[in-house]
């Protein structure tokens, strides 16, 4: 790659992943144009979701500007969603015009497959900030009833598939509904495929907070400094004035 090179370096996404490439670009000695494409100039911080329902965490917590990245790295956004690819992927067409790269970099993250009958009736929390504030919604509206929560994966790749996010929003919900006196009108089922879904996750977590708290002085320290349902000090707001 050369600074000559007319056509830019084109990296899909504004997430962690794109945001990543483009540091390593530039850091690697990377002259060449870059152009970043994605519908918002905006990094969109999806671990912190997990805290929209409860109140702990706004829109405004996780979200974070990319004005500043893009001129400190010297890029292009291209503000845009992708539509497809063409000319063995030289081309990529936006519902803004078409961008040609002479280098492409797939960063916009997974799809979710949506093909169950009455999954349109289903919210999906790890799809953005949009999901996670439909269930605070629902939740407030909510008397009582059953809330079913619950992940599964491709049948055609089984192995891609993270649950983490969904026993957090679970977890989080139970406490969340105890703190608000609420848990009593509610029953929540959770549901998957396999017959132990989070046994080798539970023992690891086990098996890692009991090695760091050992040294404590009681097992009330572990379960108040371990397990307690509560978010982490930092978050993008706070960071936000700081270099991504």
């Amino acid at each position: 790659m050369t600074a000559a090179t007319h056509a830019p370096i084109v990296v899909l996404g504004t997430g962690f992943g794109a945001l990543s490439t483009v540091r390593a670009l530039r850091a690697g000695g990377c002259t060449d144009p870059i152009t970043m494409i994605g519908p918002r100039a905006e990094l969109h911080y999806l671990p912190g979701t997990i805290w929209i329902p409860s109140g702990l965490r706004t829109r405004a917590d996780l979200v974070v500007p990319l004005g500043n990245f893009f001129q400190r790295m010297n890029v292009q956004h291209h503000q845009a969603s992708v539509t497809g690819l063409s000319d063995d992927g030289r081309v990529v067409h936006t519902t803004a015009g078409d961008v040609a790269n002479h280098a492409l970099v797939i960063a916009s993250g997974a799809r979710f497959i949506r093909k169950l009958p009455g999954i349109e009736h289903a919210v999906v929390p790890c799809e953005g900030i949009d999901a996670a504030e439909r269930v605070r919604d629902r939740l407030r509206a909510m008397d009582g009833g059953t809330i079913a929560i619950g992940f599964g994966a491709n049948p055609h790749e089984p192995s891609a598939v993270r649950g983490g996010p969904m026993f957090e929003f679970l977890f989080g919900i139970e406490r969340q509904l105890r703190r608000e006196g609420r848990r009593e009108q509610f029953k929540l089922v959770f549901f998957n495929p396999r017959p132990s879904p989070a046994s080798a996750w539970a023992r690891r977590r086990w098996r890692n907070c009991w090695r760091a708290c050992s040294a404590r002085a009681s097992r009330r320290t572990w379960a108040t400094r371990c397990c307690a349902s509560r978010p982490t000090r930092w978050s993008p707001r706070a960071a936000s004035s700081r270099p991504i």
